[in-house]
C-alpha cells in the first residue's frame, strides 16, 4: 500500500516524466530544461491546460459506495521568485498554443456570424421559422475579469460544454483582488468552480456546471505563510504547488537551434478540446486501490501538523481521481484512440504517485 508514497517531499524531488508525457509530449521539457527549470513545470502547466479543455461535466467516478466523483478543473502555481522568469514557460505551454486556439475560434466565428445573419434575416421575413441561435465566442484562457463578467462568461460556455482557464502572473495577489468590494464573493465563487458547481441565485445567467482552471505564479514566502495555517478558507488546499529553486538562466557556448513546440501543443490541446462529454470509472481493481488510498489519506489528515495540511491531505482522494482521469485521456489522445470508459489500476498509480509529489512540493515550503 506505501508504494505510491515513495515519492521525496523536498525541493529537489523528482517524478518520471515519461509516465505522463507520452510519445512526441516529452519535448515540452526539452523547453523546461533550455530555462534550466525542472521539467516538473512543463508537466504541471500541461496538464492544467488539459484540465480546462475537456468537455463541461467531464467525471469520474471513484467510488460506488460513496458516490464518489470528480470533475476535472485543476489549481496549479508555481512557486518561484520573481526573477526566475517563470512567465516564460507559462506562455511557451500555456498562452501560446491556447492563443491559436482563440485565433482559430475568431475565424469560425466570423464564418458563423455570417450564416447568422443571413438566417436572421430570412427568419425576419418570416417569423413561422425557427430563430437563430446567435454564435458565441469561445475563450479559451483569460487573464482577468470582475466577478460579473467572469459569471457571465462561465454562463456562456457552461451552455456549450465549454471550460475556462484563469492565467495569472501572481495567484495571491489575483486572490486579493478577488476579496474586493467590486468582486465581492469571487474567491468563495472559485471554491464552488473547483468542485464545477455553478452559482443558482437570483441573479441573472444562473448556470448549474462549469469547468474553471488556473494556472500562475506565486512567490515561496506568500505560499510557506499560507501553508503555515492561516488558509482559512482552504482555498489554498486546492492548488497543487510546485516549486521552482533559485538557479541561473545560462545560456551555452553553442545553444541548440530553435525548439517550437507550439504546433504540437496547438494540436494536442484542439483534440482535447473536441472530445465529446467524457463519463469514466476505475476498473475493479483499481477502485479497491483507490478505497484503500483514500483511508490512508484521511489517516494523515488526521495526524497534520496544521490546519493547511490537513485540508491539503482532504483534497487527496480528489485530485488522485482527477490526474487518473487526465493521465487516462492523454495517453488514449496520443495514441490516436477512442477514450475508454475503465481507467486501469496502473494509472491510478501513477496518479496517486503524482498527487503526493504535490502535497511534498505543499510540504517543502516551511
Amino acid at each position: 500500500m506505501k508504494d505510491w508514497e515513495n515519492s521525496i517531499n523536498v525541493w529537489t524531488a523528482k517524478i518520471n516524466i515519461g509516465d505522463y508525457l507520452p510519445g512526441n509530449l516529452i519535448k515540452i521539457c526539452e523547453f523546461a530544461n533550455r530555462l534550466c527549470f525542472r521539467p516538473e513545470l512543463s508537466l504541471s502547466a500541461f496538464y492544467t491546460v488539459v484540465s480546462s479543455l475537456v468537455t463541461v461535466g467531464s467525471k469520474i467516478d471513484a467510488l460506488d459506495s460513496t458516490e464518489f466523483d470528480q470533475t476535472q478543473g485543476i489549481y496549479t502555481a508555481i512557486c518561484a521568485v520573481p526573477s526566475q522568469k517563470k512567465s516564460l514557460l507559462i506562455n511557451k505551454i500555456a498562452t501560446q498554443p491556447l492563443r491559436e486556439l482563440q485565433r482559430k475560434a475568431s475565424d469560425d466565428l466570423a464564418k458563423e456570424m455570417q450564416k447568422y445573419q443571413a438566417e436572421l434575416d430570412d427568419w425576419e421575413d418570416d417569423k413561422s421559422l425557427p430563430m437563430p441561435e446567435k454564435p458565441v465566442m469561445r475563450r479559451y484562457y483569460i487573464n482577468n475579469a470582475s466577478q460579473a463578467g467572469f459569471r457571465s462568461l462561465l454562463n456562456r460556455h457552461g451552455k456549450k460544454g465549454w471550460g475556462i482557464i484563469v492565467i495569472s502572473d501572481e495567484l495571491a495577489r489575483s486572490y486579493k483582488n478577488n476579496s474586493k468590494s467590486y468582486n465581492s464573493g469571487l474567491t468563495e465563487n472559485l471554491l464552488s468552480y473547483y468542485d464545477g458547481h455553478g452559482k443558482i441565485e437570483l441573479l441573472k445567467g444562473d448556470y448549474d456546471e462549469c469547468l474553471v482552471s488556473i494556472l500562475g505564479g506565486i512567490q515561496p514566502q506568500v505560499a510557506a505563510a499560507y501553508n503555515n495555517g492561516t488558509d482559512d478558507n482552504g482555498q489554498w488546499s486546492r492548488v497543487n504547488f510546485i516549486n521552482q529553486p533559485k538557479s541561473p538562466f545560462i545560456i551555452p557556448d553553442n545553444p541548440q537551434g530553435k525548439l517550437d513546440i507550439t504546433p504540437l501543443l496547438t494540436g494536442f490541446y484542439e483534440k482535447i478540446s473536441n472530445l465529446p462529454k467524457l463519463k469514466l470509472r476505475f476498473t475493479s481493481e483499481a477502485e479497491k486501490y483507490f478505497a484503500l488510498l483514500n483511508n490512508d489519506c484521511e489517516i494523515n489528515r488526521n495526524q497534520a501538523r496544521t490546519e493547511a495540511l490537513e485540508a491539503q491531505w482532504k483534497k487527496m482522494p480528489g485530485k488522485i481521481a482527477r490526474f487518473s482521469f487526465l493521465i487516462h485521456v492523454v495517453e488514449q489522445v496520443s495514441q490516436g484512440s477512442s477514450v475508454a470508459i475503465f481507467v486501469n489500476l496502473d494509472t491510478l498509480k501513477k496518479a496517486a504517485t503524482l498527487a503526493y509529489f504535490y502535497f511534498g512540493e505543499a510540504q517543502s515550503l516551511y
